[in-house]
């Protein structure tokens, strides 16, 4: 009995939380930044675009400093701030890179980027490999 109810009410916070997709992310522009006074923490930060406009940015932070890491915000337009150590940088560009359709979202706290659902197994689309090398010069002969 209490695994049921421990089971539910798990589902009820969950729930919430992948109800709304949020926005769909259309297009995004990675900064980099040098040293600085304004950028001691962020280094990198990745702007995130709707058809609309701006939906808002990750920040990656340092990850010597990311025990200091900013929590999660949605400022007073709507826009979502997310802080992530710098470390999870090439696994959200290439989440952005590789994966379609993205939404970016706030619920309360924290900020998400999420993938719609997909098939298990499902692969890549149209990614061939070449039965033979292509005709020509093949190591310099």
């Amino acid at each position: 009995m209490g695994i049921a109810i421990e089971r539910e009410n798990l589902e009820q916070q969950i729930r919430p939380m992948f109800s709304e997709l949020g926005q769909r992310v259309e297009t995004y522009q990675v900064w980099y930044t040098g040293t600085g006074r304004q950028y001691e923490m962020y280094h990198v930060t990745v702007y995130l675009f709707a058809e609309e406009g701006w939906l808002g940015k990750i920040m990656f932070v340092d990850d010597a400093t990311a025990d200091a890491m900013p929590h999660d915000r949605q400022g007073p337009d709507g826009e979502i701030f997310m802080f992530l150590p710098l470390r999870q940088y090439p696994y959200i560009v290439d989440l952005l890179r590789n994966e379609k359709p993205v939404h970016y979202s706030f619920n309360n706290t924290q900020a998400y980027l999420t993938t719609a659902k997909e098939p298990v197994g499902a692969g890549e689309r149209n990614y061939r490999l070449p039965l033979r090398p292509p005709t020509g010069e093949v190591n310099g002969r």
